[in-house]
C-alpha cells in the first residue's frame, strides 16, 4: 500500500517538474565588468597647525590657514607658533576618477569647530583646489602631495592648554 502511494505522488510531481523547464526563459549572456585598482594609500607628512592662539578667543572669532600656508585672522587671536596647512600624500592608481573628502571626526574639541576644509590636490603638476569638505572631485596620480586648510571657530571660552582634535582623510574611487 505505501508503494502505490508513493509512485501515484510520483506521477503527479514529474509533469509539474517537466512543464516547469518548458516554459523557463533561454539563458541570457550578461557582461560582468571589473576594473583592478591600486589601494588608495593616506601617509601624513604634516600636521594642520593653528599655532598659538589667545584663551580671550570667544564664540563665533574665526581663524583661517589656507592650503599656501596663509592666515586670516580678524580679531588678532593668533599670538604665534607655527600655522601651516596640513599635508598629506595621497597614493593611488593613475587615472581614474576619485572623490576627496575631508572632515573632523570625530569633533572632540569643546572649544572650537574646524569647517570649510579646502584642499590642493597635486594631479601632476596642474593642482585641483576647491571645497574637499564637501568632496573634492579628482583624477587620481601616482603619488600625489595634497594640502589641506581650514578654519577655527571657536565655540567657548576655552581654558590654557592643548585641544587637538582629528580630522579624517578619505580618498574613494568613483
Amino acid at each position: 500500500m505505501n508503494t502505490f502511494r508513493f509512485s501515484k505522488l510520483l506521477l503527479v510531481a514529474a509533469p509539474l517538474l517537466f512543464s516547469a523547464q518548458l516554459y523557463s526563459a533561454n539563458p541570457e549572456p550578461v557582461v560582468v565588468e571589473v576594473e583592478f585598482v591600486t589601494p588608495i594609500t593616506i601617509v601624513e607628512d604634516n600636521t594642520l597647525k593653528f599655532g598659538l592662539i589667545s584663551t580671550a578667543i570667544v564664540n563665533t572669532n574665526v581663524i583661517t590657514i589656507a592650503t599656501n600656508d596663509g592666515v586670516t585672522d580678524a580679531t588678532s587671536r593668533v599670538v604665534g607658533g607655527t600655522q601651516e596647512a596640513g599635508q598629506v600624500t595621497i597614493g593611488a592608481n593613475v587615472g581614474t576618477a576619485a572623490t576627496l573628502t575631508v572632515a573632523e571626526t570625530p569633533a572632540t574639541s569643546t572649544s572650537y569647530d574646524l569647517t570649510a576644509f579646502d584642499c590642493s590636490y597635486d594631479s601632476g603638476g596642474t593642482p585641483v583646489n576647491g571645497d574637499c569638505g564637501a568632496g573634492l572631485a579628482v583624477t587620481t596620480v601616482a603619488s600625489a602631495v595634497t594640502l589641506i586648510g581650514a578654519t577655527l571657530t571657536a565655540n567657548a571660552s576655552p581654558p590654557a592648554g592643548s585641544d587637538d582634535t582629528t580630522i579624517e582623510i578619505t580618498m574613494t574611487y568613483d
